[in-house]
């Protein structure tokens, strides 16, 4: 097996399983080293914007193992050996390509070098050779029988005198990778199964697909026929079945009279993903307290959110709820009951006989109808105890609106009488005639008219 790790080197064995000396019972297991893992994350300094120098930056990147660091050289006002540029910034991973460029100062090709025979050198060493010469390295990466990072060929032969800035291509060994194979339409275990057995990982997605069967790969990427580095990981997409927001079903049968658990048991057994809600309750003379008035129904997909709603049993009416309330109290009852389907009715009538009142009393009940009885009479008092030694048409004016306020009512009218006083009251009529019952009779406050004439000379 090969596995990523931080101390271990390249190609070399991370351990053994049974251990030296163990007796082999079902095999030896021997995991080897794929050196660094290239997909860790690090967040790179600012090297331009600190002064970091190429010593500096290449001692950052050889103590986190970069994999992939080449250096460039460019002639500038800056010091020689000064970071000039760094291609990557912020965040990256370890096996990003980074290019870093260096200053030379005022003249590259005064660094001259002899190119060696670079097939025999590492990777590691041919990119350190270049970047010590000032040289830019560019790598093409084959797939080759010779062991993977085995340097294949070089552009400029062995011996040439090359000077700094100048550009040298190697070609190098990927080793012989691995063809991917064709996983597609194979089971989700089946797929993995495959494809680690050639050495390789595997990342999975998921997507609804309405060809594919749940369960199985859509596609793969790489493609099959792909030939990849041994350790690489290759993503599969596995199928969810068909989109359930596209597959439509019919709610026709009727759960009205029924309980909430059955209903859900229904909608579950027809496939959609979301179990009912309640989203009401209302009263119900034909339904018992608790089960299902009305619920959602015709064709819906499998996402819809299906709701009900709850009976709470027939409404009833009592006449002791309304004696001795306002009928302001009395329209709340009714208004609450209503937004829940009762369907009751208040009847108020006014009792002219009784003194004003603002609570109802006598309520009864027919059916869905409350019928109640509101006080609604006042006396009239007569004019010497309306007037009560006013001495000014103001003074009686205010007599007038305090004594008879609650009548909705009332006019006053201004006439000169020459056998009265200034603000005394010449006449009262009361609908229209001067004849009353006055301090005992009790007048409907709504109905009766008054008219209260006054000197005002």
């Amino acid at each position: 097996k090969r596995e990523y790790s931080e101390e271990i080197e390249l190609d070399f064995v991370i351990s053994q399983t049974p251990k030296a000396g163990e007796v082999i019972s079902d095999g030896l297991v021997i995991v080897i080293s794929d050196g660094a893992d290239p997909e860790v994350e690090f967040d790179l300094p600012d090297f331009v914007k600190e002064g970091y120098t190429k010593e500096e930056v290449e001692k950052y990147f050889l103590e986190n193992k970069f994999l992939d660091v080449t250096y460039e050289y460019q002639v500038s006002d800056e010091d020689k050996d000064t970071v000039i540029k760094v291609s990557a910034s912020g965040k990256v991973k370890r096996g990003d390509p980074i290019i870093v460029t260096v200053s030379v100062g005022d003249d590259l090709s005064q660094i001259t070098a002899e190119v060696p025979d670079l097939t025999t050198y590492t990777e590691t060493n041919a990119k350190a050779w270049a970047s010590s010469n000032a040289i830019t390295l560019e790598i093409e990466y084959v797939f080759d029988d010779e062991p993977k990072g085995t340097i294949l060929s070089q552009d400029i032969s062995k011996g040439t005198t090359v000077h700094g800035g100048d550009k040298i291509t190697i070609t190098v060994s990927q080793g012989k990778g691995v063809k991917l194979p064709n996983v597609v339409g194979q089971s989700r275990n089946s797929a993995r199964n495959t494809l680690t057995q050639e050495g390789l990982k595997v990342s999975v997605k998921e997507a609804y697909s309405s060809s594919v069967k749940e369960g199985n790969v859509i596609s793969m990427s790489p493609k099959s026929g792909t030939r990849v580095v041994e350790g690489s990981t290759v993503t599969i997409t596995v199928s969810l079945g068909k989109d359930p927001s596209s597959v439509y079903v019919d709610i026709d049968e009727s759960y009205v009279g029924k309980s909430p658990s059955s209903f859900k048991s229904y909608i579950k057994g027809l496939g959609f993903l979301n179990t009912p809600q309640e989203s009401g309750s209302s009263y119900s003379d034909s339904i018992d307290k608790g089960m299902i008035i009305k619920h959602t129904t015709g064709s819906k997909n499998l996402t819809a959110n299906i709701t009900y709603v709850v009976s709470l049993g027939k409404y009833t009416l009592k006449a002791s709820d309304f004696n001795g309330k306002t009928v302001a109290q009395a329209n709340e009852i009714v208004e609450a009951a209503n937004n829940k389907g009762a369907g009751v009715k208040l009847v108020v009538n006014k009792d002219a006989s009784s003194q004003v009142s603002n609570t109802l009393n006598s309520c009864e009940v027919s059916g869905k109808t409350v019928t109640c009885t509101k006080p609604n009479g006042a006396v009239i008092p007569d004019s010497q105890l309306i007037q009560n030694d006013s001495t000014s048409v103001n003074e009686t004016v205010s007599r007038v609106n305090e004594l008879l306020g609650v009548f909705k009512n009332v006019s006053i009218e201004y006439q000169d009488n020459k056998d009265m006083s200034k603000g005394y009251i010449i006449e009262i009529r009361v609908n229209g005639s001067a004849q009353y019952n006055p301090n005992s009779y009790y007048y409907d406050v709504d109905e009766t008219k008054i008219v209260v004439v006054i000197d005002d000379k």
